[in-house]
């Protein structure tokens, strides 16, 4: 759309529209959905601040802002509230990142916000992280193992592997709030970030919500289980067996890599069970209905670029301290 000055009458016409360049409106109900309206402003900003140094009760707060913006409707935030909350200081710390970070404009970041105003989930990605990924995107890891660090802050990291086998980052996240609708935001935020190129292959954790979301945001994309931690998971809930026989161990691995055809992991699967009377397991049970996403006979068919299932972190530690110094 073109506007212009009529000099004559003193007023603004527009000169040339072009309908097929418009976008269809949002309903009420998703108005808050758009990334233009999911944002802080400064003086928000400053009333979350003031409020919090003069003791002022969130939930007074949260009915201050909505007869402000005009009722809980049309405030811009999410529906729910989040599952977990950050530390002190490291909203400002995040938001301060970003405002320095977006001197390139290639950088890209974007947040979710909950009903009582507070931060939700976090995604961000430099210009390299972008650039990485249009190499070395085929393949994807999102590693969630940093949710379980020290310091309790939900990171995940988004890596793959370069043209030397080296590890690369493709971008990261503070999810606060870990539902199949967060999760479900995530991946179209990453896969907006990058372009829209969808990856050939996601490994990620065991996680029923994370699964949900894959299949809707990127249903082409192979979803594969990390065995890393199917093997840390069975130490857990099968260590019995593990302290009774070393040869379930031994069996149990084998039935993860060694068997390169599907009659040859099911005959092996099948002595398992039976030969350590753990039929009846419900883990064994479970996992066993997710062995396309972790068994070599099924996993190997499809393209992983090298990248082990058998995936870790340690590597990727020092890669990360730099991009999250903000939060320390």
């Amino acid at each position: 759309m073109v506007i212009s000055l009529d000099r004559k009458i003193g007023k603004y016409k527009v000169v040339d529209f072009v309908a097929q360049h418009n976008h269809l409106l949002e309903p009420p109900g998703y108005f808050h959905t758009p990334r233009s309206h999911r944002q802080i402003s400064e003086s928000r900003a400053c009333q979350v601040v003031v409020a919090d140094e003069s003791g002022l009760k969130r939930k007074d707060f949260q009915e201050y802002v909505y007869k402000q913006d005009g009722g809980i409707d049309d405030v811009g935030y999410l529906q729910t509230r989040r599952m977990r909350s950050l530390m002190y200081g490291e909203v400002g710390a995040l938001l301060m990142h970003f405002k320095r970070q977006r001197e390139n404009p290639s950088f890209y970041y974007d947040f979710q916000m909950d009903v009582e105003e507070q931060i939700t989930n976090v995604f961000w990605a430099d210009a390299q992280m972008i650039n990485e990924y249009g190499c070395f995107g085929d393949v994807v890891t999102l590693d969630t193992t940093y949710m379980t660090n020290k310091d309790y802050r939900p990171l995940g990291v988004f890596v793959g592997l370069n043209n030397h086998k080296q590890m690369v980052v493709f971008g990261a996240t503070l999810l606060y709030d870990e539902t199949i609708p967060s999760f479900q935001w995530l991946f179209e935020t990453f896969l907006k970030a990058m372009g829209g190129e969808k990856p050939k292959t996601l490994l990620t954790d065991q996680d029923e919500a994370m699964a949900k979301a894959i299949s809707v945001v990127m249903p082409e994309t192979f979803h594969g289980l990390c065995t890393w931690r199917i093997r840390e998971n069975a130490q857990t809930h099968v260590n019995h067996l593990y302290q009774k026989s070393s040869k379930f161990c031994s069996d149990f691995e084998a039935c993860i890599d060694l068997h390169e055809e599907e009659g040859e992991f099911l005959n092996a699967w099948n002595v398992l069970l039976v030969e350590h009377n753990v039929s009846e397991d419900s883990w064994l049970r479970m996992i066993f209905q997710l062995k396309e996403k972790w068994a070599w006979a099924y996993v190997r068919k499809h393209f992983t670029a090298g990248l082990s299932m058998e995936y870790g972190t340690m590597n990727q530690k020092p890669i990360m301290s730099q991009d999250t110094s903000c939060l320390n």
